[in-house]
């Protein structure tokens, strides 16, 4: 019953959105052409947002020798989230610059660059003629934004559940379901299936929108956002 929810609640949405032409009708529409031009995101690495956590997700890593076996090992002792989570806040979204993780569910823990009043995420993945086998199975299908107090936010704020459509375009805007009335610093990307692939799931980019709330400044480093999290 509980691996049905998102499933039922991306099908309200879409039920909403045929009974209601004016929420449907509300939704900004950009050119995927200069995407990062015409709306703020706040998930954007270079500015100070960074992977706080992955959970329990487990990368989908392919090596090709023993060395990549070796790099990769090091690596991960060094940090749980390297290297492949960060590529969701990163521009650059040629085929494999992407977070791929095992399965068809994970999630990835974002501290954003301040504090945001939440209003939309857009998802990107690559389209179906650049991909080397023509099909974007991997691609994820409903996902779920969450925004959290501090990091082991046991009650978050659901903003909703979202399906991504393979057969649409390769940047897609949700408005939130369930805006807040306050801004946060921490969200939760959550994963809950992809289109098929049986291996793996691929995430490009994730961005966040929405307007920073007034008296808070943005991180400007990985330094700063680790002393915030100390308090």
């Amino acid at each position: 019953m509980t691996s049905s929810l998102p499933a039922m609640a991306a099908a309200t949405g879409r039920v909403k959105d045929s009974l209601e032409p004016s929420r449907r009708a509300s939704r900004p529409s950009f050119d995927i052409r200069d995407y990062d031009r015409q709306i703020a995101d706040y998930a954007i690495e270079s500015a100070g947002a960074r992977i706080l956590d992955t959970g329990d997700t487990q990368e989908y890593v392919i090596h090709e020798s023993s060395v990549g076996w070796a790099l990769y090992f090091v690596t991960s002792l060094l940090c749980r989230d390297c290297p492949g989570a960060s590529t969701i806040l990163r521009p650059g979204t040629l085929p494999g610059e992407c977070w791929a993780f095992k399965g068809s569910r994970g999630e990835a823990t974002i501290r954003l660059l301040g504090s945001v009043q939440i209003t939309g995420i857009s998802v990107e993945h690559i389209p179906p003629h650049i991909s080397p086998t023509r099909e974007i199975s991997s691609a994820p299908r409903l996902f779920q934004l969450e925004g959290l107090a501090g990091r082991s936010d046991l009650y978050p704020h659901d903003f909703g559940t979202f399906e991504y459509d393979k057969e649409g375009k390769p940047i897609q805007y949700f408005e939130v379901e369930q805006p807040a009335s306050t801004g946060y610093h921490i969200v939760r990307f959550k994963v809950h299936s992809n289109w098929g692939h049986p291996l793996y799931t691929c995430v490009y980019r994730v961005r966040i929108h929405g307007d920073l709330v007034a008296g808070q400044t943005p991180h400007k480093t990985i330094a700063d956002d680790d002393k915030a999290a100390s308090h």
